[in-house]
Protein backbone atom coordinates (compact mmCIF):
# COMPACT_ATOMS: atom_id res chain seq x y z
CA UNK A 1 0.00 0.00 0.00
CA UNK A 2 1.30 3.61 -0.46
CA UNK A 3 -0.08 7.06 0.25
CA UNK A 4 2.23 8.64 -2.22
CA UNK A 5 0.92 10.92 -5.06
CA UNK A 6 2.85 9.20 -7.50
CA UNK A 7 4.19 6.30 -5.85
CA UNK A 8 6.68 3.56 -7.82
CA UNK A 9 7.04 -0.18 -7.50
CA UNK A 10 8.58 -3.18 -8.74
CA UNK A 11 7.26 -6.43 -9.50
CA UNK A 12 9.98 -9.23 -8.84
CA UNK A 13 8.21 -11.64 -11.16
CA UNK A 14 6.10 -11.39 -14.98
CA UNK A 15 2.53 -11.22 -14.73
CA UNK A 16 -1.01 -9.01 -14.44
CA UNK A 17 -1.51 -7.22 -11.42
CA UNK A 18 -4.66 -5.67 -10.33
CA UNK A 19 -4.19 -2.04 -9.09
CA UNK A 20 -6.52 0.24 -7.14
CA UNK A 21 -7.01 3.41 -6.27
CA UNK A 22 -8.99 5.05 -3.57
CA UNK A 23 -9.55 9.24 -3.32
CA UNK A 24 -11.53 11.19 -0.84
CA UNK A 25 -12.72 15.12 -1.35
CA UNK A 26 -13.17 18.04 1.26
CA UNK A 27 -16.35 17.26 1.98
CA UNK A 28 -15.73 13.64 2.96
CA UNK A 29 -16.83 11.88 -0.28
CA UNK A 30 -15.06 8.77 -1.64
CA UNK A 31 -14.65 6.88 -4.83
CA UNK A 32 -12.48 3.77 -5.71
CA UNK A 33 -11.32 2.65 -9.05
CA UNK A 34 -9.17 -0.44 -10.19
CA UNK A 35 -7.31 -1.67 -13.30
CA UNK A 36 -4.90 -4.25 -14.44
CA UNK A 37 -1.04 -4.19 -14.92
CA UNK A 38 0.77 -6.37 -17.66
CA UNK A 39 4.05 -6.89 -16.38
CA UNK A 40 5.88 -8.35 -19.05
CA UNK A 41 9.92 -8.94 -19.96
CA UNK A 42 12.48 -11.36 -21.33
CA UNK A 43 12.19 -15.06 -21.67
CA UNK A 44 16.08 -16.87 -21.86
CA UNK A 45 15.97 -19.82 -24.14
CA UNK A 46 18.26 -21.81 -26.12
CA UNK A 47 17.27 -23.32 -29.94
CA UNK A 48 16.95 -27.38 -30.24
CA UNK A 49 16.86 -27.65 -26.86
CA UNK A 50 15.82 -31.99 -27.14
CA UNK A 51 18.71 -32.49 -29.50
CA UNK A 52 20.29 -35.93 -28.06
CA UNK A 53 24.24 -35.87 -28.52
CA UNK A 54 26.57 -39.21 -29.03
CA UNK A 55 29.43 -39.00 -27.44
CA UNK A 56 32.16 -36.57 -26.59
CA UNK A 57 31.98 -33.55 -28.53
CA UNK A 58 31.89 -29.97 -29.65
CA UNK A 59 28.56 -28.81 -29.56
CA UNK A 60 26.91 -25.40 -30.81
CA UNK A 61 24.51 -23.87 -28.38
CA UNK A 62 22.26 -21.07 -30.39
CA UNK A 63 20.07 -18.21 -28.42
CA UNK A 64 16.52 -18.22 -29.04
CA UNK A 65 15.26 -16.34 -25.92
CA UNK A 66 12.16 -14.02 -26.70
CA UNK A 67 9.92 -11.15 -25.71
CA UNK A 68 6.45 -11.57 -23.99
CA UNK A 69 5.49 -9.24 -27.11
CA UNK A 70 7.18 -7.99 -29.40
CA UNK A 71 8.93 -5.23 -28.12
CA UNK A 72 11.07 -2.47 -30.58
CA UNK A 73 11.99 0.00 -27.84
CA UNK A 74 14.23 -3.26 -25.88
CA UNK A 75 16.78 -5.68 -27.49
CA UNK A 76 19.04 -8.03 -25.62
CA UNK A 77 22.29 -6.93 -24.90
CA UNK A 78 24.51 -9.36 -23.25
CA UNK A 79 24.67 -13.38 -22.75
CA UNK A 80 25.63 -16.05 -20.34
CA UNK A 81 26.26 -19.46 -20.55
CA UNK A 82 27.03 -22.11 -17.63
CA UNK A 83 27.76 -25.48 -18.97
CA UNK A 84 27.60 -27.65 -15.72
CA UNK A 85 31.24 -29.62 -16.06
CA UNK A 86 33.23 -26.60 -13.86
CA UNK A 87 34.52 -25.44 -16.60
CA UNK A 88 34.65 -21.91 -18.42
CA UNK A 89 31.58 -19.69 -18.69
CA UNK A 90 30.59 -18.28 -22.02
CA UNK A 91 29.59 -14.54 -22.56
CA UNK A 92 28.90 -15.23 -26.11
CA UNK A 93 25.33 -15.27 -27.79
CA UNK A 94 25.77 -18.29 -29.39
CA UNK A 95 28.71 -20.13 -27.86
CA UNK A 96 31.29 -23.58 -28.74
CA UNK A 97 31.47 -25.92 -25.57
CA UNK A 98 33.25 -29.37 -25.64
CA UNK A 99 32.24 -32.11 -23.19
CA UNK A 100 34.52 -34.25 -22.66
CA UNK A 101 32.63 -37.01 -20.64
CA UNK A 102 29.17 -38.60 -21.66
CA UNK A 103 26.31 -38.12 -19.30
CA UNK A 104 23.72 -35.38 -17.91
CA UNK A 105 24.70 -31.78 -17.69
CA UNK A 106 22.65 -28.63 -16.42
CA UNK A 107 23.37 -26.00 -18.41
CA UNK A 108 21.95 -22.42 -17.14
CA UNK A 109 21.38 -19.93 -19.70
CA UNK A 110 20.52 -15.90 -18.60
CA UNK A 111 20.39 -12.85 -20.90
CA UNK A 112 19.92 -9.34 -20.21
CA UNK A 113 18.09 -6.47 -22.08
CA UNK A 114 18.87 -3.01 -22.75
CA UNK A 115 15.88 -1.89 -20.59
CA UNK A 116 17.41 -3.94 -17.48
CA UNK A 117 15.13 -6.66 -17.80
CA UNK A 118 16.60 -10.37 -16.78
CA UNK A 119 15.65 -13.33 -17.31
CA UNK A 120 17.56 -17.18 -16.58
CA UNK A 121 16.95 -20.96 -17.73
CA UNK A 122 18.28 -23.97 -17.24
CA UNK A 123 17.95 -27.18 -19.83
CA UNK A 124 19.55 -30.50 -19.51
CA UNK A 125 22.50 -31.85 -21.87
CA UNK A 126 22.68 -35.24 -22.51
CA UNK A 127 25.64 -36.76 -24.50
CA UNK A 128 24.93 -40.47 -25.11
CA UNK A 129 27.79 -42.51 -24.58
CA UNK A 130 30.40 -44.76 -22.09
CA UNK A 131 29.81 -43.40 -18.64
CA UNK A 132 33.15 -45.12 -16.56
CA UNK A 133 33.33 -44.39 -13.47
CA UNK A 134 35.47 -46.12 -10.68
CA UNK A 135 35.93 -45.86 -7.09
CA UNK A 136 39.00 -46.90 -4.77
CA UNK A 137 36.75 -49.19 -1.65
CA UNK A 138 40.16 -49.34 0.33
CA UNK A 139 42.47 -46.88 2.19
CA UNK A 140 44.25 -45.01 -1.01
CA UNK A 141 47.46 -45.20 1.13
CA UNK A 142 49.44 -47.75 2.73
CA UNK A 143 52.76 -49.51 2.87
CA UNK A 144 54.74 -51.38 1.08
CA UNK A 145 54.16 -53.74 -0.34
CA UNK A 146 50.39 -52.77 -0.64
CA UNK A 147 46.95 -53.99 -1.73
CA UNK A 148 44.06 -51.60 -3.04
CA UNK A 149 40.49 -52.67 -3.88
CA UNK A 150 38.52 -50.94 -6.87
CA UNK A 151 34.70 -51.02 -7.49
CA UNK A 152 33.60 -49.87 -10.62
CA UNK A 153 29.98 -48.74 -11.41
CA UNK A 154 30.27 -47.50 -15.18
CA UNK A 155 27.12 -47.22 -17.42
CA UNK A 156 26.78 -47.57 -21.07
CA UNK A 157 29.87 -50.02 -21.00
CA UNK A 158 30.66 -53.26 -22.20
CA UNK A 159 34.71 -53.16 -22.17
CA UNK A 160 36.49 -51.54 -19.35
CA UNK A 161 40.08 -51.11 -19.27
CA UNK A 162 42.31 -50.81 -16.17
CA UNK A 163 45.68 -48.82 -16.27
CA UNK A 164 46.98 -49.47 -12.90
CA UNK A 165 49.69 -46.69 -12.88
CA UNK A 166 52.46 -49.30 -11.71
CA UNK A 167 56.28 -49.52 -13.43
CA UNK A 168 55.03 -52.60 -15.28
CA UNK A 169 52.52 -50.99 -17.03
CA UNK A 170 49.81 -53.03 -15.31
CA UNK A 171 46.22 -53.48 -17.43
CA UNK A 172 42.93 -55.33 -15.83
CA UNK A 173 40.08 -56.30 -18.46
CA UNK A 174 36.59 -56.14 -16.71
CA UNK A 175 33.33 -55.59 -17.55
CA UNK A 176 31.56 -52.17 -16.47
CA UNK A 177 30.33 -53.28 -13.13
CA UNK A 178 33.24 -55.13 -10.98
CA UNK A 179 35.45 -55.47 -8.12
CA UNK A 180 39.19 -56.38 -7.81
CA UNK A 181 42.10 -55.55 -5.71
CA UNK A 182 45.59 -55.01 -7.09
CA UNK A 183 49.02 -54.98 -4.89
CA UNK A 184 51.66 -52.43 -6.09
CA UNK A 185 55.01 -54.30 -4.95
CA UNK A 186 57.25 -50.61 -4.94
CA UNK A 187 57.11 -47.41 -3.30
CA UNK A 188 55.73 -44.46 -5.36
CA UNK A 189 52.47 -42.51 -6.19
CA UNK A 190 50.40 -44.42 -8.56
CA UNK A 191 47.45 -42.74 -10.68
CA UNK A 192 44.93 -45.20 -11.79
CA UNK A 193 42.34 -44.52 -14.96
CA UNK A 194 39.85 -46.63 -16.58
CA UNK A 195 39.07 -46.22 -20.55
CA UNK A 196 35.26 -47.40 -21.32
CA UNK A 197 34.30 -48.46 -24.94
CA UNK A 198 31.17 -49.76 -26.47
CA UNK A 199 28.68 -49.36 -29.60
CA UNK A 200 25.60 -46.75 -29.95
CA UNK A 201 23.39 -46.15 -32.27
CA UNK A 202 22.49 -42.36 -33.94
CA UNK A 203 19.26 -42.09 -34.83
CA UNK A 204 19.93 -39.13 -36.74
CA UNK A 205 22.70 -40.74 -39.48
CA UNK A 206 21.20 -44.22 -39.20
CA UNK A 207 24.40 -45.42 -38.51
CA UNK A 208 26.44 -47.37 -35.63
CA UNK A 209 29.67 -45.95 -33.52
CA UNK A 210 32.03 -47.06 -31.40
CA UNK A 211 32.14 -45.11 -28.25
CA UNK A 212 35.25 -44.92 -25.87
CA UNK A 213 35.36 -42.27 -22.53
CA UNK A 214 37.88 -42.02 -20.04
CA UNK A 215 37.74 -41.80 -15.82
CA UNK A 216 38.81 -39.72 -14.58
CA UNK A 217 38.34 -37.09 -16.73
CA UNK A 218 41.20 -34.53 -17.89
CA UNK A 219 39.27 -31.63 -16.18
CA UNK A 220 39.82 -32.59 -12.24
CA UNK A 221 37.37 -30.36 -11.80
CA UNK A 222 34.66 -32.58 -12.95
CA UNK A 223 36.03 -35.74 -10.93
CA UNK A 224 39.16 -35.89 -9.17
CA UNK A 225 42.05 -38.20 -9.64
CA UNK A 226 42.15 -41.63 -8.15
CA UNK A 227 45.57 -42.56 -6.96
CA UNK A 228 46.92 -44.74 -4.39
CA UNK A 229 49.87 -43.77 -2.33
CA UNK A 230 52.33 -46.65 -1.53
CA UNK A 231 54.47 -45.49 1.14
CA UNK A 232 58.48 -46.98 1.73
CA UNK A 233 59.18 -48.74 4.86
CA UNK A 234 62.06 -46.88 5.87
CA UNK A 235 65.00 -49.48 6.10
CA UNK A 236 66.52 -50.57 9.54
CA UNK A 237 69.97 -51.40 10.04
CA UNK A 238 72.71 -50.58 12.30
CA UNK A 239 76.71 -51.13 12.70
CA UNK A 240 78.91 -52.37 15.73
CA UNK A 241 82.30 -53.42 15.85
CA UNK A 242 83.06 -56.82 15.81
CA UNK A 243 84.08 -59.27 18.28
CA UNK A 244 83.04 -57.26 21.23
CA UNK A 245 85.56 -57.64 24.49
CA UNK A 246 83.66 -58.89 27.91
CA UNK A 247 83.87 -55.91 30.14
CA UNK A 248 84.03 -53.55 28.21
CA UNK A 249 81.31 -51.07 26.10
CA UNK A 250 80.56 -52.51 22.60
CA UNK A 251 78.70 -49.74 20.76
CA UNK A 252 75.66 -50.32 18.39
CA UNK A 253 75.02 -47.56 16.49
CA UNK A 254 71.61 -46.99 13.99
CA UNK A 255 72.33 -46.31 10.21
CA UNK A 256 68.51 -46.91 9.85
CA UNK A 257 66.30 -43.95 8.04
CA UNK A 258 66.78 -40.88 9.78
CA UNK A 259 62.79 -40.97 10.10
CA UNK A 260 63.40 -42.60 13.43
CA UNK A 261 62.96 -41.44 16.42
CA UNK A 262 63.12 -43.99 19.09
CA UNK A 263 65.12 -47.23 19.42
CA UNK A 264 63.51 -50.14 20.93
CA UNK A 265 66.96 -52.64 21.02
CA UNK A 266 67.21 -56.24 22.46
CA UNK A 267 70.58 -57.44 23.58
CA UNK A 268 70.75 -61.14 24.55
CA UNK A 269 67.07 -61.13 25.70
CA UNK A 270 67.12 -58.11 27.44
CA UNK A 271 65.49 -54.41 26.56
CA UNK A 272 66.14 -51.08 26.24
CA UNK A 273 64.93 -48.06 24.55
CA UNK A 274 66.53 -44.85 23.47
CA UNK A 275 66.35 -41.83 21.65
CA UNK A 276 69.64 -41.88 20.86
CA UNK A 277 70.99 -43.08 17.58
CA UNK A 278 73.62 -44.74 19.64
CA UNK A 279 73.36 -47.16 22.62
CA UNK A 280 76.57 -48.96 24.42
CA UNK A 281 75.79 -52.11 25.88
CA UNK A 282 78.75 -54.37 28.30
CA UNK A 283 78.94 -57.99 28.23
CA UNK A 284 79.70 -59.64 30.86
CA UNK A 285 80.94 -63.40 29.83
CA UNK A 286 82.23 -64.26 26.30
CA UNK A 287 79.81 -65.87 23.52
CA UNK A 288 77.68 -64.98 20.39
CA UNK A 289 74.60 -63.15 21.14
CA UNK A 290 71.94 -61.95 19.42
CA UNK A 291 71.34 -58.54 18.77
CA UNK A 292 67.46 -56.96 17.80
CA UNK A 293 66.50 -53.17 16.63
CA UNK A 294 63.03 -52.46 16.45
CA UNK A 295 62.87 -48.37 15.92
CA UNK A 296 59.72 -46.54 16.02
CA UNK A 297 58.02 -42.80 14.55
CA UNK A 298 55.67 -40.60 14.85
CA UNK A 299 53.82 -40.36 11.35
CA UNK A 300 53.95 -36.66 10.38
CA UNK A 301 52.73 -35.03 7.11
CA UNK A 302 49.84 -36.06 4.75
CA UNK A 303 49.26 -39.57 4.89
CA UNK A 304 50.10 -40.29 8.86
CA UNK A 305 51.38 -44.00 8.16
CA UNK A 306 53.57 -45.71 10.04
CA UNK A 307 55.58 -48.06 8.32
CA UNK A 308 58.30 -49.66 10.77
CA UNK A 309 60.66 -52.01 10.16
CA UNK A 310 63.05 -54.41 12.25
CA UNK A 311 66.55 -55.72 12.01
CA UNK A 312 68.47 -58.85 13.67
CA UNK A 313 71.65 -59.75 14.36
CA UNK A 314 74.78 -61.35 16.53
CA UNK A 315 77.64 -60.33 17.86
CA UNK A 316 80.71 -62.50 19.29
CA UNK A 317 81.96 -61.75 22.22
CA UNK A 318 85.62 -62.31 23.43
CA UNK A 319 88.13 -61.45 26.54
CA UNK A 320 90.88 -58.93 25.57
CA UNK A 321 93.06 -56.09 27.44
CA UNK A 322 95.61 -53.84 26.24
CA UNK A 323 98.61 -52.49 28.77
CA UNK A 324 101.77 -51.09 28.47
CA UNK A 325 104.65 -50.03 30.41
CA UNK A 326 107.62 -47.74 29.49
CA UNK A 327 111.04 -46.48 30.97
CA UNK A 328 113.50 -43.72 29.29
CA UNK A 329 117.23 -43.84 28.36
CA UNK A 330 119.48 -40.94 26.77
CA UNK A 331 119.81 -37.78 25.68
CA UNK A 332 117.34 -37.26 22.99
CA UNK A 333 114.18 -38.11 25.00
CA UNK A 334 114.57 -41.97 24.28
CA UNK A 335 111.41 -43.92 25.03
CA UNK A 336 111.51 -47.70 25.52
CA UNK A 337 107.68 -48.93 25.27
CA UNK A 338 107.03 -52.74 26.63
CA UNK A 339 103.98 -54.67 26.22
CA UNK A 340 101.95 -56.25 29.27
CA UNK A 341 98.84 -56.57 27.09
CA UNK A 342 96.05 -59.71 27.49
CA UNK A 343 95.51 -62.43 25.00
CA UNK A 344 97.17 -59.71 22.28
CA UNK A 345 98.40 -60.98 18.79
CA UNK A 346 98.88 -57.74 16.92
CA UNK A 347 100.10 -54.25 18.02
CA UNK A 348 99.88 -50.88 17.02
CA UNK A 349 101.52 -47.92 18.44
CA UNK A 350 101.05 -44.42 18.03
CA UNK A 351 103.16 -42.63 19.84
CA UNK A 352 101.60 -39.16 19.36
CA UNK A 353 104.60 -37.89 17.67
CA UNK A 354 103.25 -36.90 14.03
CA UNK A 355 106.36 -34.81 13.32
CA UNK A 356 108.49 -38.09 13.39
CA UNK A 357 106.74 -39.13 10.06
CA UNK A 358 107.01 -42.79 9.85
CA UNK A 359 108.33 -43.12 13.05
CA UNK A 360 105.23 -41.79 14.64
CA UNK A 361 104.04 -45.79 14.46
CA UNK A 362 105.19 -48.93 15.03
CA UNK A 363 103.99 -52.96 15.01
CA UNK A 364 106.13 -54.41 17.61
CA UNK A 365 105.46 -55.43 20.59
CA UNK A 366 107.85 -53.29 22.60
CA UNK A 367 109.02 -50.63 20.73
CA UNK A 368 111.36 -47.80 21.14
CA UNK A 369 110.82 -43.91 20.09
CA UNK A 370 112.79 -40.75 20.05
CA UNK A 371 111.45 -37.29 20.78
CA UNK A 372 114.52 -35.85 20.26
CA UNK A 373 114.60 -32.58 20.96
CA UNK A 374 110.62 -31.76 21.30
CA UNK A 375 109.22 -31.32 24.71
CA UNK A 376 105.92 -31.90 25.64
CA UNK A 377 103.13 -34.56 26.83
CA UNK A 378 102.55 -36.82 24.39
CA UNK A 379 99.32 -39.79 24.47
CA UNK A 380 100.70 -42.55 23.58
CA UNK A 381 97.93 -45.14 22.40
CA UNK A 382 98.57 -48.85 22.28
CA UNK A 383 95.36 -50.81 19.91
CA UNK A 384 95.62 -54.90 20.05
CA UNK A 385 93.94 -57.49 18.63
CA UNK A 386 94.20 -60.94 18.51
CA UNK A 387 93.26 -63.70 15.46
CA UNK A 388 89.40 -63.06 15.88
CA UNK A 389 89.76 -59.59 15.18
CA UNK A 390 88.55 -58.53 18.77
CA UNK A 391 90.75 -55.33 19.62
CA UNK A 392 91.33 -53.22 22.64
CA UNK A 393 93.11 -49.55 22.88
CA UNK A 394 94.80 -47.93 26.02
CA UNK A 395 96.54 -44.45 25.46
CA UNK A 396 98.90 -42.92 28.16
CA UNK A 397 100.28 -40.08 28.53
CA UNK A 398 104.71 -39.91 28.75
CA UNK A 399 106.19 -36.52 29.41
CA UNK A 400 109.46 -35.76 27.35
CA UNK A 401 111.73 -32.91 28.40
CA UNK A 402 114.38 -31.07 26.28
CA UNK A 403 116.24 -28.07 26.86
CA UNK A 404 118.62 -25.90 24.46
CA UNK A 405 119.25 -22.39 24.80
CA UNK A 406 121.73 -19.64 23.37
CA UNK A 407 122.37 -16.67 24.50
CA UNK A 408 124.57 -13.73 22.38
CA UNK A 409 126.77 -10.45 23.51
CA UNK A 410 127.86 -7.07 21.36
CA UNK A 411 129.99 -5.69 23.84
CA UNK A 412 132.97 -6.60 26.11
CA UNK A 413 135.07 -4.61 28.52
CA UNK A 414 138.55 -6.29 29.13
CA UNK A 415 140.42 -5.17 31.95
CA UNK A 416 141.85 -6.41 35.26
CA UNK A 417 138.20 -5.71 36.96
CA UNK A 418 136.72 -9.58 36.57
CA UNK A 419 133.67 -7.47 34.78
CA UNK A 420 132.89 -8.49 31.14
CA UNK A 421 136.51 -9.05 30.92
CA UNK A 422 135.52 -12.15 28.07
CA UNK A 423 133.65 -12.47 25.16
CA UNK A 424 132.32 -15.54 24.71
CA UNK A 425 128.58 -17.16 23.98
CA UNK A 426 126.64 -18.88 26.10
CA UNK A 427 124.87 -22.52 24.95
CA UNK A 428 123.32 -25.19 25.93
CA UNK A 429 122.79 -29.03 25.10
CA UNK A 430 124.76 -28.86 21.38
CA UNK A 431 126.68 -30.63 19.61
CA UNK A 432 129.34 -29.13 18.05
CA UNK A 433 130.80 -25.56 18.31
CA UNK A 434 133.07 -22.75 16.80
CA UNK A 435 133.26 -18.91 17.16
CA UNK A 436 135.81 -16.89 14.78
CA UNK A 437 135.97 -13.49 15.22
CA UNK A 438 137.49 -10.95 13.04
CA UNK A 439 139.00 -7.37 12.87
CA UNK A 440 137.55 -4.93 10.28
CA UNK A 441 139.84 -6.08 7.09
CA UNK A 442 138.99 -9.15 7.65
CA UNK A 443 141.79 -10.52 9.37
CA UNK A 444 141.10 -13.58 11.98
CA UNK A 445 141.83 -12.55 15.78
CA UNK A 446 140.67 -15.25 17.44
CA UNK A 447 138.50 -19.10 16.96
CA UNK A 448 137.45 -21.75 19.25
CA UNK A 449 135.05 -25.11 19.36
CA UNK A 450 134.37 -24.64 23.06
CA UNK A 451 131.96 -21.85 24.14
CA UNK A 452 133.65 -22.05 27.38
CA UNK A 453 136.68 -20.35 25.93
CA UNK A 454 136.28 -16.48 25.44
CA UNK A 455 138.16 -14.41 23.60
CA UNK A 456 140.20 -11.85 26.12
CA UNK A 457 140.54 -8.64 23.36
CA UNK A 458 144.02 -10.10 22.58
CA UNK A 459 145.13 -11.32 19.50
CA UNK A 460 144.48 -15.17 19.70
CA UNK A 461 144.48 -14.44 22.82
CA UNK A 462 148.29 -14.11 23.01
CA UNK A 463 148.51 -11.39 25.29
CA UNK A 464 149.10 -8.70 22.73
CA UNK A 465 146.34 -6.64 23.20
CA UNK A 466 143.97 -5.50 20.32
CA UNK A 467 142.67 -1.54 19.78
CA UNK A 468 138.98 -0.76 21.01
CA UNK A 469 136.98 -1.25 17.78
CA UNK A 470 134.21 -3.05 16.03
CA UNK A 471 134.57 -6.73 15.13
CA UNK A 472 133.23 -9.17 13.43
CA UNK A 473 132.32 -12.75 14.55
CA UNK A 474 130.37 -15.96 12.65
CA UNK A 475 129.71 -18.66 15.21
CA UNK A 476 128.60 -21.67 13.12
CA UNK A 477 126.81 -24.42 16.29
CA UNK A 478 124.00 -27.51 16.15
CA UNK A 479 121.96 -28.29 19.10
CA UNK A 480 122.27 -31.89 20.06
CA UNK A 481 119.52 -34.46 18.54
CA UNK A 482 119.52 -31.98 15.31
CA UNK A 483 121.29 -32.34 12.41
CA UNK A 484 120.97 -28.70 10.99
CA UNK A 485 123.97 -26.67 11.54
CA UNK A 486 123.16 -22.76 12.15
CA UNK A 487 125.16 -19.96 10.99
CA UNK A 488 124.98 -16.83 13.09
CA UNK A 489 126.88 -13.36 11.79
CA UNK A 490 127.46 -9.98 13.85
CA UNK A 491 129.13 -7.74 16.01
CA UNK A 492 130.83 -7.15 18.92
CA UNK A 493 132.23 -3.56 20.57
CA UNK A 494 136.16 -4.22 22.29
CA UNK A 495 135.65 -1.02 24.62
CA UNK A 496 139.10 -0.50 26.74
Amino acid sequence: NSKQNKPQISYPTKGDYNIQLASVDKNGCTDTVTHVVHVIGVNASIADQDREFLCDQIIQFFDSSYFDIPNEDDSIISYYYKFGDNTTDSYLGNPFHYYTKNGNYTLTHAVETAAGCKDTATFNVYLKGPEPFFEITSDTVGCVPYTASFHSSSKNISTLIWYMGDELNSIVNSKGDTSFSFTYNKPGTYYIYTVGSDVFYNESTNNTYTCTSLFPDTNESVYSVRRVVVLPIPSVSFSFNEPACVGQPAVFTSTSDTIYSQFDWTFDGKDTTTKSKSISYIFDKPGIFKIDLNPTYTPTGPYQRACFDSRSDSITVIDIEAKFGYQIEGVCNEFLFFDSSRNAETFYWDFDHAISGSDNNSTLSNPSHSYGKDSGTYNVCLQVANSLGCADTICQEVHASYYEDLKLYNVFTPGNDNLNDEFKMQVENYKYYTLQIFNRWGEQVFTTSNPEDGWDGTDANSGLALPSSTYFYILRFAYACDSKEQIIEGMVDLIR
